[in-house]
């Protein structure tokens, strides 16, 4: 039962040390994403800037509808065929 609980308890360990790093990794994108933010905001002034937003907003838009289903099927066919033809995948 002790390498048991040892077994539970590193996973726990790891899955805490994994979580950390990708927290930190989360801050320090939200933080470079806002001073690049400003950056751009800088350089192209106010009717530039408002040019650049609205560009890229339809295009954030656009891309929510790239992936739709994509990850499901990919799920689905890859798991459906690996095991009809294990050679190929």
């Amino acid at each position: 039962m002790n390498a048991g609980n040892r077994t539970l308890d590193n996973v726990l360990e790891e899955s805490a040390r994994v979580a950390l790093l990708l927290f930190r990794g989360n801050v320090v994108a939200t933080v470079l994403s806002a001073l690049c933010g400003i950056l751009i905001a800088r350089l192209l002034g106010p009717e530039l800037y408002g040019a650049y937003s609205l560009i890229y907003t339809v295009v954030s838009f656009l891309v929510m509808f790239t992936g739709l289903g994509i990850n499901a099927t990919l799920t689905r066919f890859i798991s459906c065929y690996w095991s009809d033809y294990p050679g190929r995948c």
